[in-house]
């Protein structure tokens, strides 16, 4: 029944997990496109769409926010030193940041509120967030056309190219636990 109702609304689906997921929601949507499951053509303007969307929501809860507010809550209490030093960051490289968030698994939801918080004018926001939003989804894509060229080629040998995706797949899931245990390594060694 689950599957079912996914199939038939793989396109609400797609932008919810892309809404609230991103880069994961993304190589599903990308993978299932290059399969014929799903038309490239949605799948990109849905990525755009909801991630600016989803971009958006966190840059306006940042504007409701000042920085003493962030360094009230319970997250951020115990690291006021790094807050200001984001802070003193920000005041150079925002824009910076929010173009490079894209990139950076993990990054892009507080980047954006932090970026809200920071005061970042809405239209040079909005243009480097298109920006990189544009550039986030095709390099999503030029990874995903040259695995698929690449997986072609061996499609004879390898009848399996679902199991190999599901591995791919648990690699990145992988990588961002990696990468979110050694950022909040690093964050405690700032203190």
């Amino acid at each position: 029944m689950f599957f079912h109702l996914l199939a038939h609304y793989k396109y609400t689906a797609l932008f919810l997990g892309l809404f609230v997921g991103g880069d994961t929601a993304l190589l599903v949507g990308i993978y299932f496109s290059l399969i014929g499951v799903m038309s490239l053509w949605y799948v990109v303007s849905l990525a755009f769409m909801a991630s600016l969307l989803a971009d958006s929501v966190w840059y306006w809860v940042g504007m409701s926010l000042t920085y003493e507010k962030i360094k009230r809550l319970p997250y951020f209490r115990n690291q006021v030193k790094q807050v200001n030093a984001m802070e003193s960051f920000l005041n150079k490289h925002a824009l910076k940041a929010v173009f490079y968030s894209k990139f950076v698994y993990g990054a892009r939801t507080i980047i954006q509120i932090i970026a809200g918080a920071h005061g970042v004018k809405l239209s040079n926001y909005f243009t480097i967030n298109v920006t990189g939003t544009a550039l986030w989804i095709a390099a999503f894509l030029l990874i995903g056309k040259t695995l698929d060229a690449n997986l072609q080629a061996f499609r004879h040998v390898a009848h399996g190219i679902e199991f190999v995706f599901a591995i791919i797949v648990i690699f990145v899931v992988i990588i961002h636990i990696v990468v979110k245990s050694i950022v909040a390594k690093k964050i405690a060694d700032i203190k």
